[in-house]
């Protein structure tokens, strides 16, 4: 196992943050914000029937990752602090 100092130290890590750095591609462009009023799709189902989803459930998904993603940060901090 190398230490963590030769892994920074190796050339490519410069180049992997080159690649990812905001700078590159078609995010340095700056542009203007754009405001969305309505969304919605249609899920056609292979028996012919369909659905039609709404914001609230095109959103739910996302939603539950972030809920997920507060209480996984908060049980981690009490965690650290209960193993101090």
């Amino acid at each position: 196992m190398k230490p963590l100092g030769a892994c920074a130290q190796h050339w490519t890590l410069p180049l992997a943050a080159a690649a990812f750095s905001p700078a590159s591609g078609s995010s340095a462009r700056p542009r203007a914000p754009r405001r969305v009023t309505a969304v919605a799709a249609r899920v056609t189902f292979a028996e012919g029937s369909e659905r039609d989803l709404g914001r609230a459930e095109l959103l739910a998904p996302i939603e539950r990752a972030l809920r997920f993603l507060v209480g996984a940060t908060g049980a981690t901090a009490l965690a650290l602090v209960l193993a101090r």
